[in-house]
């Protein structure tokens, strides 16, 4: 069974990305407190990665390689 032509426009608008397009271009327009530049990075602040879920996945991995041999 088909849709009639005609009722693609009722189902879908015709450009669907437009409000999405204005409500950028409404928070591009927006004043942001403060200044970005005035902190300092501090690397500290910067996620670690997950050491221990690697060493896992590696044991893991190195467990299942040597069962099948």
């Amino acid at each position: 069974m088909t849709m009639h032509p005609d009722a693609m426009d009722r189902i879908i608008p015709d450009a669907p990305w437009e409000a999405a397009r204005a409500r950028y271009a409404e928070l591009a327009t927006d004043d942001r407190p403060g200044d970005p530049y005035d902190v300092p990075l501090d690397p500290q602040d910067e996620p670690r990665p997950m050491v221990w879920a690697i060493v896992a996945v590696l044991l893991i991995g190195l467990a299942f390689v040597a069962s099948i041999h």
